[in-house]
């Protein structure tokens, strides 16, 4: 008992800690970096093992996000050069980039191991193998209403009515997730004792989407929702209002758009062309480039980032 209460106790303390921070001084945080190995004294905190939010907290489930978040992952300068060529092209051109998230499902990203299917995978606690169990099947109850579709109606209309859409969705989920962690010239990405909670949230940016912002919950202000994900989409507008003056020079203002966000394309081919990875050593690493993977001018298109 007196265990559970001192954690609950550890907990709060670290929910304090987030809340409050002094805008004209250096944050008080420190920002972790997944693609560190884990369990290991002799290198830096992993993004899992630094996170100030933990799973045992009961408020800390939005910590758990890091044990692998997305994939689109930051990749070191070590494994990057291990790739085959072949990953490289495909993980850095279109549309491919765009259709990495079934694959990220099944095999996770470049130096990850483990699926999402598997209960025995090491993205799960034990508590949640039952979980996972569930969701496969239902994964393929819905596989196999598809071929029993398809089988009936013909694999044309099937894939019209479903498989389109379906990448769609995929796409769209791939761009934003990207866009709202990439495609700055100022975004850094830290580990070790370079990191926090706080910190992590800020090295997000918000995007103006035009007209898709109210039909998509707002999901353009995605710094307040890394910060405070407690907040319901209805209301990360005004947060976001309030929260700049408080932010300071921390909060990056996104590029107005237009009725469509035609922009963001820019945005997203720049760094598809500048930002390969990151560098093994250091706490505080900037996104680094490989000016042989294309041939293109990669210095001129730094340059205008």
């Amino acid at each position: 008992m007196a265990a559970s209460a001192t954690q609950e106790a550890d907990c709060k303390a670290s929910e304090d800690a987030r809340l409050f921070f002094d805008a004209a001084k250096p944050p008080p945080f420190r920002i972790g970096d997944e693609d560190q190995p884990q369990n290991t004294p002799s290198e830096p905190r992993s993004y899992r093992e630094g996170r100030v939010l933990a799973p045992a907290c009961p408020t800390g489930a939005f910590g758990r996000t890091g044990k692998d978040r997305t994939a689109k992952r930051t990749i070191t300068e070590k494994l990057y050069w291990q790739l085959e060529t072949r990953t490289k092209k495909l993980r850095f051109t279109l549309p491919f980039t765009l259709l990495a998230f079934p694959v990220y499902l099944w095999y996770r990203s470049p130096g990850k191991t483990g699926s999402h299917f598997l209960p025995s995978s090491d993205l799960f606690s034990p508590k949640e193998k039952s979980d996972v169990i569930v969701s496969t099947t239902c994964w393929c109850i819905m596989i196999s209403l598809l071929v029993a579709l398809a089988c009936v109606f013909g694999p044309v209309p099937v894939l019209m009515l479903y498989g389109v859409p379906y990448l769609v969705f995929v796409m769209w989920l791939d761009l934003v997730t990207y866009l709202h962690h990439h495609g700055h010239n100022d975004l850094p990405w830290y580990r070790g004792e370079e990191w926090s909670y706080l910190r992590g949230g800020l090295t997000t940016v918000d995007r103006d989407y035009g007209w898709i912002n109210n039909i998509h919950h707002d999901i353009g202000t995605h710094v307040i929702h890394h910060l405070f994900p407690q907040i319901p989409h209805y209301h990360l507008v005004e947060a976001t209002k309030a929260a700049r003056p408080v932010l300071g020079r921390y909060y990056r203002e996104p590029e107005k758009s237009g009725p469509l966000p035609l922009h963001l394309f820019g945005v997203l081919l720049r760094s598809l062309r500048v930002d390969h990875f990151v560098s093994d050593v250091g706490d505080v690493v900037y996104y680094q480039t490989d000016h042989s993977l294309n041939g293109t001018d990669w210095a001129e298109d730094a340059k205008h980032k």
